[in-house]
């Protein structure tokens, strides 16, 4: 492969037209992620946290964690009070409402980002790695093409043309923010992986046993297979496998469904055992990005065709066979 064709390969890799499907389930998905953020974690202590008479005082967080350094935080351009403050907070989730149901998509996106971002910096330590990555995918969102399809905007666009919206009527554009939320998941797994082998507790395979004891974290009773030095054994290192293979493998069609059901499986686990807000969940929403468009028609067509033999056989659908029947025609 020469220059030229490697360029022509970049070239399609990032701007051959692509169907919007998986990031517009992304986008449903961050959508929720962020209404769940807004109204479970943020609201019930929003001025615990937020307030005028908060635990930690902005100018402390500019002192202590900005370092008296420039931040993007829009709170500190609101008059002072709680009331202004919370109206800021209720645009937070109006914004993300709009973005789970892709009303006014390309807007809802940038001002949920830039909201979130706002919250984030304004106080630093209500946040964790799931913020983060949360973040990160926010601001790819609003560079992609992700309302062009499962959305209200695509319905209007569709009616305000007198045209049917259907899925195989999906606008095609360039996938390079797709592209980009991808790179950003395999980096991710990257360093997870480079910092995992570089630490003692991973290579002995006792990683899983160590973390598996932060009491702070526990969200269920762990089972019995945390006890047995065999089973931590094959989780600590089955755990560098599929981290592996998700920066590596993800990259080859033949083997990227059964990497994603690894990394599927991984992050269930670690959902299962800790309770770490947020953070796998926004990361199995990415998992989107990776599938096939014409992937997501076949399993919608499954789906579809299962409820609706469903649909048949309930009880007191079923007809008696008319007279015509069993004659081999077609209905005209």
């Amino acid at each position: 492969m020469n220059f030229s064709d490697l360029a022509k390969a970049i070239n399609h890799f990032l701007f051959a037209p692509k169907s919007p499907l998986p990031m517009a389930l992304v986008r449903i998905c961050v959508g929720l992620i962020l209404l769940q953020d807004t109204l479970v974690h943020l609201l019930p202590d929003f001025k615990f946290y937020y307030g005028d008479n908060a635990i930690i005082p902005i100018e402390s967080t500019i002192c202590k964690y900005w370092f008296n350094e420039p931040y993007f935080d829009i709170m500190l351009l609101l008059p002072p009070g709680d009331t202004w403050k919370f109206a800021f907070f209720i645009v937070f989730v109006l914004a993300a409402v709009c973005m789970t149901f892709g009303l006014f998509s390309r807007t809802s996106m940038i001002v949920g980002f830039l909201c979130l971002l706002s919250f984030d910096s304004h106080l630093e330590l209500n946040q964790n790695d799931g913020d983060v990555f949360l973040r990160l995918t926010a601001m790819i969102l609003c560079f992609s093409n992700a309302g062009d399809a499962l959305s209200l905007d695509n319905v209007f666009r569709a009616r305000k043309a007198k045209q049917q919206p259907a899925p195989s009527g999906y606008v095609l554009s360039a996938p390079w923010a797709q592209r980009w939320l991808q790179l950003q998941v395999a980096f991710v797994y990257w360093h997870a992986f480079v910092c995992k082998i570089a630490g003692f507790s991973w290579i002995s395979g006792m990683a899983c046993y160590n973390s598996s004891r932060y009491e702070d974290c526990m969200r269920f009773p762990l089972p019995i297979v945390f006890d047995n030095l065999f089973t931590i054994h094959c989780l600590s290192w089955g755990t560098l496998v599929i981290e592996l293979f998700l920066w590596t493998l993800i990259w080859f069609k033949q083997f990227r469904y059964w990497v994603l059901l690894g990394g599927i499986a991984l992050h269930l686990g670690i959902e299962f055992t800790m309770n770490l807000p947020m953070f796998e969940w926004i990361v199995l929403s990415t998992y989107f990005a990776f599938v096939e468009p014409e992937d997501l028609s076949k399993f919608a067509n499954i789906i579809r065709s299962y409820f609706s033999k469903l649909h048949f056989h309930l009880p007191g659908k079923a007809r008696l066979p008319g007279p015509q029947s069993s004659l081999n025609t077609r209905p005209t």
